[in-house]
């Protein structure tokens, strides 16, 4: 009977230690979380009832409406994790700034699985040593050696356009892009050619959709959200066997090309290290950079270099293609936009439409597309979301964010706020000229949020905008092409790893100088 009393008077004495320590961990997160306004919480499940089972084209609304019903400053809990999403442009400069704010929000957590600890998801000092390592990549210097592997696989793209061309039926501009920019990427990152456009069919190709997939399914889809679910799903399979596949391929180009440099000239060895690579068959990519890299004296392991290159291939092959889909979208539709930058594309390329060769010089010339590229993302962000953690206790213009707390906002509800961008539902360029901008009466700041901002801003910003402007000149100076959509309904939008539409932007393509063909 002692004994008994003494095991229940243990058993009594492990459950306060249990509940004072989640009082502690969780009652000033809820004390401090109850402070900012939001829907009614349910208990244990919070709000997640909200985003259950939503469709892709839902999640953007539902965003969309809480700002709308809360206002610049939102919570909703999903379970026992404090969310909190922030649209005043105020609050959104700090957030992005902030040296305190560096960590990505719990809901990158589903892209570790492929991106482990490569620069998207590393915090700290791991995260400053990946920043400076992959930074080469994007000299001006590199990226002008990426011009002529852009062309190369554009000038595929415009074979493509020409077969559609030909028939005069309406189509879907999306996938052709797609494909073009995974094979520009895999190029660029690892210097092989897998020819996606030639055959989209192959097996790298299908895992990297099913990938995308999934991990669209996990991010906005409370379901598969948290992993001791998800993991006893059918979908938990599909994707340990895509990540097999993919994971086998960049594995076997690693060993390939560090074999190949293991025996490189001496004489290439001895060469300055910005220029060590330009003399070997083949062009630089970013996969030659990271082997030819280290950290506190160390070479990076091919898992390190992995994890580098998967990211490259995340953040550059479904982003680049939105971004163009959606640009391409606006242009059609605004066809003054259209005229202007086909003019001044023409006023640096010639107007023939045989671009030999690509110079950044020239490309550095498109002000006008560039503000129209600009205006796109401010319109249609590739990025549904941007999301930041609080480690610790923060507080942004007199707000505490409580440690442990996911502070984030959507890009694309920024861009559409009124006390912003005069006028947000007009696609109009003119608004990111900043010759013209000083005596705008457009509201102040104008802050383009697409590439995110301050300590962890977009690496590859420069590189992603080189590319954007290969495929536009090229497909502006060989086509004219109408949207086959109501131009005066916009297209309803979907929220999947990247921003989409619900139903496919169609086009019917013409060469320049010929009538389309209905």
């Amino acid at each position: 009977m002692e004994m008994f009393a003494v095991l229940l008077l243990l058993a009594f004495s492990c459950l306060a230690a249990l509940l004072n320590c989640a009082y502690v961990k969780y009652g000033r997160l809820y004390a401090l979380g109850s402070r900012f306004p939001g829907p009614p919480a349910l208990p244990l499940i919070g709000n997640a009832l909200i985003f259950l089972g939503i469709e892709s084209d839902e999640f953007v609304r539902r965003c969309a409406g809480l700002a709308r019903d809360y206002g610049n400053r939102i919570r909703f809990w999903l379970g026992p994790q404090l969310n909190i999403l922030l649209h005043d442009w105020r609050d959104v400069e700090v957030l992005l700034n902030s040296n305190k704010l560096t960590v990505k929000s719990d809901q990158y957590r589903v892209l570790s699985c492929w991106m482990h600890d490569g620069i998207l998801l590393s915090r700290g000092r791991k995260y400053q040593q990946r920043r400076k390592l992959v930074l080469p990549t994007f000299h001006f210097k590199m990226l002008e050696e990426f011009l002529p592997c852009f062309q190369e696989h554009t000038a595929i793209l415009m074979a493509q356009i020409r077969a559609k061309c030909a028939n005069g039926k309406p189509f879907e501009f999306l996938p052709l892009l797609g494909l073009c920019m995974l094979d520009t990427i895999c190029d660029t990152a690892m210097g092989v050619q897998i020819h996606s456009q030639r055959n989209a069919d192959c097996e790298y190709v299908k895992a990297l959709r099913s990938l995308t997939e999934i991990l669209h399914l996990r991010m906005f889809d409370i379901k598969y959200y948290f992993r001791f679910i998800f993991r006893w799903t059918s979908k938990a399979a599909e994707a340990k066997r895509a990540l097999r596949i993919m994971e086998d391929f960049a594995e076997k180009v690693i060993l390939q090309r560090r074999k190949e440099l293991m025996h490189a000239p001496l004489a290439q060895q001895s060469l300055p290290e910005e220029d060590q690579l330009i003399g070997m068959k083949r062009k630089r990519n970013f996969l030659d950079i990271l082997l030819n890299s280290s950290i506190d004296g160390k070479p990076l392991s091919n898992t390190d270099i992995r994890e580098e290159v998967n990211v490259f291939m995340f953040a550059g092959h479904d982003t680049l293609s939105s971004a163009l889909m959606f640009f391409f979208y606006c242009i059609f539709t605004n066809k003054d936009c259209e005229r202007k930058c086909y003019e001044e594309i023409c006023s640096a390329f010639g107007s023939d439409g045989n671009v030999i060769e690509m110079k950044r010089e020239r490309l550095n010339q498109l002000h006008y597309v560039e503000l129209c590229i600009k205006e796109t993302l401010r319109m249609y962000p590739p990025a549904p979301l941007i999301g930041r953690k609080a480690v610790e206790e923060v507080t942004i213009n007199e707000n505490i964010i409580p440690a442990g707390a996911n502070i984030g906002f959507s890009p694309y509800i920024f861009g559409r706020k009124s006390e912003v961008y005069a006028e947000p539902n007009t696609f109009k360029p003119s608004r990111f000229d900043m010759r013209t901008r000083a005596n705008s009466t457009e509201p102040q700041p104008c802050i383009l949020t697409s590439f995110s901002a301050g300590p962890r801003s977009c690496v590859g910003q420069k590189y992603a905008m080189l590319q954007l402007k290969v495929v536009i000149v090229n497909v502006l100076l060989n086509f004219q092409m109408e949207y086959v959509g109501d131009v005066m309904q916009e297209p309803m939008l979907s929220s999947e790893v990247t921003l989409g539409t619900k139903e496919p932007l169609m086009f019917i393509a013409r060469a320049r100088g010929t009538e389309i063909v209905r």
